[in-house]
């Protein structure tokens, strides 16, 4: 029995796509479908962040903010479904922590912003990617990826 699909383009997305569960049976658990919410939600942020990822190639972490940055289980994920480390930091007004840092520079505290964040932003945890979640993950994010391509496509 293959696990659910949760897409979660309550507002659009991929291309204008509606919010969907594919593959949703009465077989199928509250965990399941929770576990499908989770996975859609970070698949989603994936398939978005895909244009700066060769930007990021020779970056060993991802920082994650937000929401998202507050819970384990969220960076877990993300670090499953990058492939990658994934950082938080240690505060979580990052917006404001930003405005910081280039006022340190532009008061010349910091020689530049590179310096003033690693001096400004400590890294609180770091979440190391699971290569076998990460295999299984890429597996489903392809599927979703083909499944949220047709969804567009009939909306």
């Amino acid at each position: 029995m293959d696990s659910p699909s949760f897409f979660p383009f309550l507002l659009g997305g991929v291309e204008t796509g509606r919010g969907a569960f594919l593959g949703l049976g009465i077989e199928h658990t509250l965990p399941e479908v929770v576990t499908a919410m989770y996975e859609g939600v970070a698949f989603a942020h994936t398939q978005d962040s895909a244009p700066i990822w060769p930007l990021a190639r020779d970056h060993e972490a991802i920082r994650l903010a937000g929401g998202a940055a507050t819970s384990h289980t969220w960076a877990q994920l993300f670090a499953d479904c990058f492939g990658r480390q994934v950082e938080t930091l240690d505060c979580s007004e990052l917006g404001a922590k930003g405005c910081a840092i280039t006022a340190a520079v532009s008061l010349g505290a910091y020689r530049n912003t590179n310096i003033a964040a690693r001096t400004m932003a400590r890294v609180a945890t770091r979440f190391s990617a699971n290569a076998d979640r990460h295999r299984l993950l890429k597996r489903r994010f392809d599927r979703w990826t083909r499944d949220a391509e047709w969804i567009a496509s009939r909306s």
